[in-house]
């Protein structure tokens, strides 16, 4: 069984994988500050996608790519299902669960930013 720390890790890298700064080349490898908050934002919308916080029930099964981006403030910028499931309902909860947890997401680590924004993908499976 794994440990937290590998988990987070885990989270941190799965995240970070497809994030990149938007006009901007994608850095090589993100700093420990920027994994760390990757990790933060991940978890607050696996936090969002589970009872009591997820209001929806989605009755099928399957993983929808949400690609959002978030600017210096902390703020949602734009959030869109780049791998859909197939049905705009389960597409739609994917999305609400993002837009959901980001009235959460803190701002990111000041000086860590290449740009104004910064675009991540996470794989939210129902």
């Amino acid at each position: 069984m794994r440990d937290s720390r590998t988990i987070r890790s885990f989270l941190a890298a799965a995240l970070m994988m497809v994030a990149a700064c938007e006009g901007a080349a994608a850095q090589s490898a993100p700093s420990q500050a920027m994994s760390r908050y990757a990790t933060s934002i991940y978890s607050l919308i696996l936090m969002h996608s589970r009872p009591p916080h997820a209001r929806i029930s989605v009755p099928y099964s399957g993983v929808v790519v949400v690609q959002f981006t978030v600017d210096r403030q902390g703020k949602l910028v734009r959030c869109r299902a780049i791998k859909g499931f197939g049905s705009t309902t389960v597409d739609d909860v994917a999305k609400r669960i993002v837009r959901r947890a980001s009235q959460y997401f803190p701002a990111p680590p000041p000086g860590e930013m290449t740009g104004d924004v910064v675009t991540f993908a996470v794989p939210l499976r129902f």
